[in-house]
């Protein structure tokens, strides 16, 4: 059972409801507009996770829901919401009920529909659901999509909140839908607001280097901070007066003090030693095709990813901090919106090239698959593959790099298993030394001769009728060459 699955377990289990809020008083004073949130920190986002409930009409935490009572209504959307923040430990104000509907769409139906779409991230299963909370009434559980979000997604589902409790003709509506569908599904639409990781802004590339003979201008230093202000000094001792008076003499020779020594200057510190490389371990690559002709490559840092990705596309093997793997399960075939889906129309193969930020030398390739196997070929590509942002001056070449490091006819590996693809010693390069006079824009001779810039992946025609092939994952391991920074890489 993963983490979603026991969370809503909690919600729905614990049978323990908060009071019935009091009734508003009448007439209320519209609230106050909530003052702007302060911008979040980089390496944070705001996201919203759109999810909806179904129950059965004998559910227990439906059965006093009355939608033609304005407070059990009330009162109904207090408990979920409260629940559900307890079991998913985050701030009420965090959850959003949009919508509460009863009748309409059978919700065993509903699952059904999402279920044979795909357009949701997630359905939980009909059986599924009975082994999760069996005999609880809960008929459909899904996460419909995940969006980006900021304060005016937030402003906008505070608005349909309150519109849904309190909006005018509200009232009439649920008494007609109350009188004519008395005891039918209850469907609960929520949205969950969190934060997640996204990927640091990148960090300038280094500079190249200098040509022989040439040196680099020198460098304006920075001004040192303002000293703070000292306090009042205190009025100057007459020492020769002070001594003359106490010794009783009529004066002091008075010799002058030798001025005190300078303290001594602290060692320079030397700078950190420039990474030449990094090694990584089933790196996912980091950018490929949008599918979109005003922008051809996306990639994973850049500030629409998030819009650009969608289920079954191919930005679903690019990386990305808040992404939900795929289940995988040697010898079980299934689809996931959150893999790769070959378009099923193809009349012939199918190819997709994986880009890389950096320069790379490649010692395997993994490529899992969840359904229908079909790779026939992989090709490296030449650094750097297609433009990158960080070098404006630097061409891409043309490829592919050499022969197929993978080709077959056919595709035996099994649904949920791993393609694994060893790079040959002399292809990889990766356990050569690595000269620290050397740039990404500016790779040494021996180093360009293996360093690539992603891959290009075969699949086969997808059969009319048949069901897609489908990649969750493509992972990487080797050894990236002069990264601009070293610490965006760890973990990888």
């Amino acid at each position: 059972m993963n983490a979603d699955s026991e969370a809503m377990r909690r919600v729905l289990a614990s049978g323990v409801y908060p009071p019935s809020p009091s009734p508003p008083s009448p007439s209320p004073s519209p609230p106050a507009p909530p003052s702007p949130s302060p911008p979040l920190p980089p390496g944070l986002a705001l996201e919203a996770e759109h999810y909806v409930a179904g129950f059965s009409a004998n559910a227990t935490i439906v059965a006093n829901l009355d939608v033609t009572s304005q407070e059990s209504v009330d009162a109904f959307i207090a408990a979920f919401i409260q629940l559900t923040a307890t079991a998913l430990n985050i701030d009420p104000a965090n959850v959003y009920v949009t919508r509460v509907t009863k009748g309409g769409v059978n919700s065993g139906r509903r699952r059904a529909a999402l279920e044979q779409s795909g357009t949701a991230e997630r359905v939980w299963s009909a059986s599924e659901l009975s082994a999760l909370l069996p005999g609880a009434g809960l008929s459909l559980l899904a996460l419909k999509r995940v969006t980006p979000a900021d304060d005016a997604t937030v402003a906008g589902l505070r608005a349909a909140k309150v519109e849904l409790v309190l909006g005018p003709g509200g009232q009439a509506r649920r008494s007609a839908q109350q009188q004519q569908q008395s005891g039918a599904d209850v469907i609960v639409d929520f949205t969950v607001v969190t934060l997640v990781d996204v990927a640091l802004p990148p960090s300038p590339p280094p500079s190249p280097p200098l040509p022989p003979g040439v040196s680099a201008p020198p460098t304006a230093p920075t001004s040192p901070p303002s000293p703070p202000p000292r306090p009042p000094r205190p009025p100057p001792l007459n020492v020769a007066s002070a001594l003359t008076s106490t010794l009783n003499a009529s004066w002091v020779n008075e010799a002058p003090s030798p001025p005190p020594s300078p303290p001594p200057s602290p060692p320079t510190p030397r700078p950190p030693a420039r990474a030449t490389s990094v090694r990584v371990s089933r790196m996912p690559a980091q950018g490929t095709l949008s599918g979109d002709s005003s922008k051809p490559v996306v990639w994973y840092n850049d500030a629409g990813f998030r819009s650009y990705r969608k289920p079954r596309s191919p930005l679903n093997l690019v990386f990305w901090s808040a992404r939900r793997q795929c289940n995988a399960t040697v010898g079980v075939c299934g689809g996931c919106p959150r893999a790769w889906a070959v378009p099923s129309n193809a009349t012939g193969t199918t190819t997709l090239p994986l880009y890389f930020r950096e320069p790379m030398q490649l010692d395997s390739i993994t490529i899992t698959q969840l359904q229908n196997p079909g790779v026939l070929s992989v090709e490296l590509l030449p650094w750097p593959a297609t433009p990158i942002p960080e070098l404006p001056g630097v061409a891409p070449v043309a490829g592919p790099k050499g022969q197929p490091v993978y080709s077959a006819a056919s595709d035996s590996t099994p649904c949920g298993g791993d393609l694994v693809i060893s790079v040959p010693a002399d292809r990889s390069g990766s356990s050569e030394s690595v000269p620290p006079r050397g740039s990404q824009s500016e790779l040494p001779p021996r180093l360009r001769r293996t360093a690539v810039g992603g891959i290009r992946i075969t699949i086969k025609a997808q059969t009319k009728g048949a069901k897609p092939t489908f990649l969750s994952s493509v992972r990487f391991s080797g050894r990236v060459l002069y990264p601009a920074n070293p610490a965006a890489y760890d973990g990888m």
